[in-house]
């Protein structure tokens, strides 16, 4: 496989330089080698051959990488655990994991993810060799510079795929990565490593740039010559400040979700540009990248005009094969079009006329919180469980960072919120409880007898 022999032969030609820096301490090239080599014997003991996936406690250490690649030069996948998540929530992923029975399990897979699940259940994204091969291909023709001599942030929790193109594009041209070590406050360790280090590539979520906003006056970073932005819309508000902190700096605004690999379209945003193309204050997404076709539908699948919104169908060598043990969810977001296998994100967006793409937001209640994608079912699934029988509702609203934040709104008196929160964090992660809790005697209705999330965020800002 392409990517592993490049990962190979970078390890052997640049044996002497560094290839990570972990909090302040770098590792060179060549010893994470000798780490892969001895973990590649390990597997080789300890990996029954019929395992193609491998579950992995990821950690900020040199370990987790080298392991992460041993697997793929053995031929396997991994399973990216976090040790300070619920152990209902991993050993829930885990019997997933081992479960795997349908044809998504009969591929070369490079790494399992689970995401939020609307039935309070994680849903299990495989990504082949062969997407993230794709990817990497798409994600070169963008242009951004990249050689041995640069320093590449990698801010990312390894569960989530936007740390995969932060690790893997650099160690490919014998660059050196820098990561945040675990309990570390990340915006502002990612600003002390691109300041100290003067680095010069990073991939962010948007959110990152909001919570600098008030240091933005001081920060300069000459050294900058890449970022891809996605995970989050990327407002206009935001970006145009920052700029002024990279002003050598080639931006990309990007879009795509997991099941996609990665990201799936850009919009190069170059120095000197005055303006960029937006649609109520949030930049383009731009178009595809190279081997993906994208039709915006309306939901019997028909292609709608220039202009109109609808859902993003994704086509391409990037799409992952399919959930795993999910027919129904297959089923239901897998179809063909023109001969090819079409995937519905969820994500709504219109074209302009010189076919650049605009987030119009998600289909359903699926949102991102610090570039962690959410769905506001799970969570308030996870709640029903501690404060049945009475209802629940989360909203999803901006802070005055623009930041999306939860919002739990419980029926009935008052009661302990403290306690609410303890008996969440059992379950799930820390980014998915809500930042504040409140109460309504009763939720209102529709007409149709549903629970009016309209009247309820409405009595929510009202308060």
């Amino acid at each position: 496989m392409e990517i592993i022999n490049r990962l190979f032969q970078s390890l052997q030609q640049h044996s002497e330089r560094p290839a990570f820096c972990m909090a302040g301490k770098f590792h060179t090239y060549g010893t994470l080698g000798e780490e892969i080599s001895r973990l590649r014997s390990q597997i080789r003991l300890d990996v029954k051959p019929e395992e193609n996936v491998v579950p992995v406690m990821v950690r900020d250490d040199l370990t987790t990488y080298a392991m992460m690649m041993a697997l793929w030069m053995e031929g396997k996948g991994y399973l990216p655990l976090k040790p300070d998540a619920p152990e209902e929530r991993n050993r829930e992923i885990l019997q997933r994991a081992g479960e795997c029975r349908d044809i998504t399990c009969n591929v070369s897979i490079a790494y399992l993810l689970f995401t939020s699940g609307s039935t309070g259940v994680p849903k299990g994204v495989p990504v082949t060799f062969g997407n993230l091969s794709a990817f990497i291909e798409a994600f070169e023709a963008l242009g951004m510079p990249i050689d041995k001599e640069d320093r590449f942030l990698q801010m990312f929790d390894l569960t989530f795929d936007m740390s995969v193109i932060s690790w893997v594009f650099p160690l490919l041209y014998g660059a050196c990565v820098y990561t945040i070590p675990v309990g570390k406050i990340k915006y502002l360790y990612a600003l002390r490593l691109m300041e100290e280090y003067q680095l010069t590539h990073a991939i962010m979520v948007p959110s990152i740039i909001n919570y600098l906003r008030p240091y933005i006056e001081d920060i300069h970073l000459p050294a900058m010559r890449g970022i891809l932005f996605a995970g989050e819309a990327l407002y206009e508000e935001v970006i145009y400040p920052w700029r002024k902190c990279v002003p050598n700096a080639l931006i990309f605004n990007s879009c795509g979700p997991t099941e996609t690999t990665i990201v799936c379209t850009a919009y190069p945003c170059k120095p000197g540009d005055k303006l960029w193309p937006a649609h109520n204050g949030i930049i383009t997404i731009g178009s595809e990248m190279k081997g993906t076709e994208i039709i915006i539908m309306d939901e019997e699948n028909n292609p709608l005009p220039v202009g109109e919104t609808g859902e993003i169908c994704m086509a391409g060598e990037q799409l992952f094969p399919g959930y795993i043990n999910d027919d129904e969810r297959n089923h239901s977001l897998f179809f063909k079009y023109g001969g090819k296998r079409f995937f519905r994100t969820g994500d709504m967006a219109f074209r302009d006329k010189d076919r650049l793409l605009f987030f119009a937001g998600r289909k359903d209640d699926q949102v991102k919180i610090d570039g962690f994608r959410v769905e506001l079912a799970e969570v308030e699934y996870h709640l029903k469980q501690i404060v049945s029988p009475r209802r629940v509702v989360v909203l999803s609203l901006l802070n005055e960072q623009k930041n999306n934040m939860l919002i739990a709104m419980i029926e009935g008196d008052t009661i302990n919120v403290s306690e609410i929160k303890q008996q969440l964090r059992d379950t799930l992660p820390g980014y998915m409880i809500p930042s504040q809790f409140h109460f309504m005697p009763s939720f209102p209705q529709n007409a149709n007898g549903k629970l009016d999330k309209r009247k309820i965020t409405q009595c929510f800002l009202s308060c």
